[in-house]
């Protein structure tokens, strides 16, 4: 049997896609021993590093694949159009051929488009399987009707979960993101640094992604008064993680991870695909995270209480953090095992 799996970060830069990944690869050689798996990538040496029995490959062998894997990624949304749609394509023209065709650990929205709305909607009815992250609604749904999703939260907590530490940290972490569609960075940088006076902790960074320009270095680094040195594997940021508290994130996984070592989250947000994706996950793990709106006028005064509270309150949502990180897991594996196997 070959299997391709393919995600929305064929080059393994971004961490949070990178452990979703790992995670794919191993359910995939214990659901089908003995399978050929390969991954569309353009990063050999990233691949080798993380499973060398995966071959990498290009586009051109799709047709091979008796099973095509769309492992977790945030793309089907307005702000990857393009890839989600190529991607959605590629899967539609597999059912069609008669092959088997499936989409885990996906989140979704937000999505407006209607060249998106209008693939997704001819794809997702037909595909396999359709396991997604959160249970918010999404105009998708209105458009592919007959589609049956699972939610399975994110795919990462199984790796992130990992070396979990018996006690929290004393650190304050800060995973921060730089690009055009956070829209974030011009809005948090003076109300954080008024935040992080206030608590009395070591601040580290938490990159998420491996390939940080100039630029993002630079712009992360005077917000927090600290070096931000892009962290090389997925374990190395949960270690960093494991040494925190509580952790303050504008990215996806840089809460997924910290939720899964069981630090407290306060959330920023400044763009409507943060929102869906923060929001997504607070809804999840309630008691143990917040989401914040940067784009509010009192936003300054609500981090702070934010940080503060979060900081009072974590030791004591610790335990049922755990158990709900644990559930979420066990809900994915049972998933995947029930669709895919």
């Amino acid at each position: 049997m070959n299997i391709l799996v393919e995600n929305g970060d064929p080059g393994l830069a971004n961490l949070g896609d990178v452990a979703m990944l790992e995670v794919a690869l191993l359910r995939l050689r214990e659901l089908f021993p003995g399978a050929q798996r390969a991954f569309l990538t353009t990063n050999r040496e990233g691949l080798a590093a993380l499973d060398p029995e995966v071959r990498p490959v290009g586009e051109d062998v799709r047709d091979d694949a008796d099973l095509i894997v769309a492992a977790g990624g945030g793309y089907l949304t307005d702000y990857f159009s393009d890839l989600a749609i190529e991607r959605l394509r590629a899967l539609l023209r597999a059912k069609r051929d008669g092959r088997r065709a499936v989409m885990v650990g996906q989140g979704l929205g937000p999505v407006t488009r209607r060249r998106l709305l209008r693939t997704a909607g001819a794809t997702l009815p037909r595909l396999d399987a359709l396991l997604v992250r959160e249970s918010r609604s999404s105009p998708i749904w209105a458009r592919a009707r007959g589609a049956e999703a699972v939610v399975t939260q994110d795919d990462a907590l199984e790796l992130a979960a990992r070396e979990r530490p018996a006690t929290l940290g004393h650190h304050l972490g800060v995973s921060l993101h730089v690009a055009q569609y956070t829209r974030l960075h011009e809005l948090l940088a003076a109300p954080l640094q008024a935040a992080l006076a206030h608590v009395a902790a070591p601040t580290i960074a938490l990159p998420i992604r491996r390939d940080h320009d100039a630029r993002a270095a630079r712009v992360i680094a005077a917000i927090l008064g600290i070096p931000t040195i892009a962290l090389p594997s997925t374990r190395a940021l949960r270690e960093a993680v494991g040494a925190c508290r509580v952790v303050l994130s504008t990215t996806y996984h840089g809460a997924v991870f910290a939720l899964a070592q069981g630090a407290a989250v306060v959330g920023v947000y400044g763009s409507s695909y943060y929102r869906e994706k923060l929001v997504g996950l607070v809804a999840d793990f309630p008691g143990s995270m917040q989401a914040l709106d940067a784009r509010g006028a009192s936003f300054a005064a609500l981090l702070h209480d934010a940080l503060a509270a979060a900081w009072q309150d974590a030791p004591h949502q610790r335990p049922t953090l755990v158990s709900q990180v644990e559930r979420w897991i066990s809900t994915s594996r049972a998933a995947w095992r029930a669709s895919l196997g």
